[in-house]
């Protein structure tokens, strides 16, 4: 068993903005997983019970509610009043004495089970409305599985049973994948879904937030992916933390493109891709990690140039397909567990893909799902800069000379480079910050290479004496450059990693006015281009200008 301190947290979420109803209470997303006395689960439902005030907690169930967690709540300090509740179909679920019960409570947990059939027999009744009162009132409500599912604005309502990650992969419309957007709503702009990497449930989670993209418009939609063991835990500010294994964060990017067919594999590019370890905190308000916590560490250093590569046709249905990666992830096919108790392991590949690490077969068999996944990321995340290659059997990914990657049935390349925090705990699980996620279908292409760096960036004043001109040439981009980013530093040397910056322009010309109108005051500028892809280059030469419209000098 894992200690609470060496997990992670994996969650996919698609923030919302500030519009619609915002929650006054704390909110606990769990991923399923048995809780114990003494366990990981001590630490997240304690915080849980404060949250309640050490009032009454009320576990809830459509079945028969558990017997146990009256007792463990009592144990970490809730009322001796706490009790669990079945509330077994519309007729108890409309009944005034089960509201009456429910909204004495200062916490309402909602067990695992089915979430269809909490929607189905709980929504629009007193059971509904009670919840609402407690969190309206400063109360806690939390879920596990199941319980887990029900909370988001947008809930995988498994109406017609479950839906299976492959499944989801490949038709983005199977019938088995139904919405329900008007019942709990405690969570806005958010899709919950738990047991995430244990049950590869990344490949399901990209497709309910590209359909609610293309169908419903939900462009800010977040999708949240807690793991076994695991719970995030939301105070009444919107910021939240991670206790236990993992959480993945999954959201639109800004050049994020979508499409979704009938009965042909999922397209969803430019995924912004977040996955915490225990202790990282993140804001659901502005969809950011506030921070990353103890085991990632600042990716430091721009992205290198890429490699050359190869002509190279990467079999989806070959175990030895790893090889060809820069480095092969070891254990995939042994255990089903080793991605659990941190033995996958890393060996050199033959590098006939530079900087990759490649695994095949993903959809395969739902035992080794896990393994593969979090194998790959952890590939990624001990070699810093490397691309992901994720295919599956049956299929091929294709890559070309010039850098250009497509495929003929459905794969993913997890990219690096935009990355902000890069790590893994002592079980070897994978966390990283703002990376990029692409998932290709056919027909799409994507470009592995990013604009290339402006060498000839030159600075000097503009007719007004205190304004300082920067000019630069347009660089070569086959995806076209969207935009240049400026960025202005007091030093002439050291990484721009972090920085926001100052401005953004599209033209080949910016004027940094009044910079050169204090004395004595050296600024220094670079600039990177963005395509329409949203990626970035590495920056450009550094150019300094002393203020006050003297000594205007170049540092090449």
């Amino acid at each position: 068993m894992h200690s609470l301190y060496m997990g992670c947290f994996a969650a996919v979420i698609i923030l919302g903005s500030a519009d619609g109803c915002r929650a006054q209470g704390s909110i606990m997303l769990v991923g399923g997983g048995a809780e114990s006395y003494g366990g990981w689960s001590d630490e997240p439902y304690q915080w849980f019970v404060d949250e309640s005030d050490s009032g009454i907690i009320i576990n809830i169930d459509v079945d028969a509610a558990s017997s146990w967690y009256p007792g463990y709540f009592r144990s970490l300090g809730a009322a001796e009043g706490s009790h669990a509740l079945q509330i077994a179909n519309a007729t108890a679920a409309n009944d005034m004495a089960t509201y009456t019960d429910l909204i004495s409570a200062s916490g309402i947990f909602i067990e695992g089970g089915d979430q269809w059939d909490y929607v189905n027999i709980w929504k629009g009744t007193l059971v509904e409305d009670a919840i609402h009162r407690v969190f309206a009132a400063g109360g806690a409500i939390g879920g596990t599985s199941a319980g887990l599912a029900i909370l988001g604005e947008v809930v995988f309502d498994a109406r017609y049973g479950n839906i299976y990650p492959e499944e989801a992969a490949y038709d983005p419309y199977d019938y088995h994948l139904t919405f329900t957007d008007d019942f709990l709503t405690i969570l806005p702009d958010v899709i919950a879904d738990s047991h995430f990497n244990t049950r590869g449930r990344i490949g399901r989670l990209v497709p309910f937030i590209a359909r609610r993209i293309q169908d419903f418009g939900d462009s800010t939609i977040i999708g949240i992916g807690v793991e076994e063991k695991t719970a995030f835990c939301i105070g009444s500010d919107r910021t939240a933390t991670v206790y236990g294994e993992c959480v993945t964060v999954i959201r639109a990017g800004e050049y994020s493109t979508v499409k979704c067919s009938s009965g042909v594999p999922l397209s969803c590019t430019d995924v912004k891709f977040d996955q915490m370890l225990h202790g990282a905190v993140y804001d659901l308000y502005e969809g950011n990690v506030l921070s990353p916590g103890s085991f990632l560490e600042t990716l430091e250093g721009p992205c290198p140039p890429p490699p050359q590569y190869p002509t190279t046709v990467l079999s989806g249905s070959m175990e030895t397909t790893a090889d060809s990666g820069e480095v092969r992830v070891t254990g995939v096919t042994e255990d089903p567990d080793n991605w659990w108790y941190g033995d996958l392991g890393l060996v050199p590949g033959s590098a006939a893909v530079p900087r990759t690490v490649i695994m095949p077969r993903m959809w395969t068999d739902p035992d080794y799902f896990a393994n593969r996944w979090i194998g790959m990321l952890y590939g990624v995340v001990e070699n810093p800069f490397f691309l992901g290659f994720i295919i599956d059997a049956g299929g091929t990914m294709s890559v070309s000379a010039d850098g250009y990657v497509s495929v003929d049935n459905i794969g993913y390349v997890l990219d690096t480079c935009p990355a902000e925090f890069l790590g893994s705990n002592v079980y070897n699980i994978p966390g990283l910050i703002s990376a990029r996620l692409d998932i290709l279908a056919p027909d799409d292409t994507l470009d592995l290479n990013p604009p290339e760096k402006i060498t000839d960036l030159d600075v000097g004043l503009s007719s007004g004496r205190y304004d300082i001109m920067l000019t630069w040439s347009e660089p070569r981009d086959l995806s076209g450059i969207h935009h240049y980013n400026v960025y202005r530093v007091d030093q002439p040397h050291g990484s721009l990693i972090g920085l926001a910056p100052r401005d953004s322009v599209a033209d080949t010309l910016y004027i940094d006015t009044g910079a050169a109108g204090s004395p004595d005051q050296q600024y220094y500028y670079a600039i990177t281009s963005v395509d329409s892809l949203g990626r970035e280059s590495i920056p450009s030469n550094r150019v300094g200008v002393l203020s006050y419209g003297v000594n205007v000098s170049g540092l090449k």
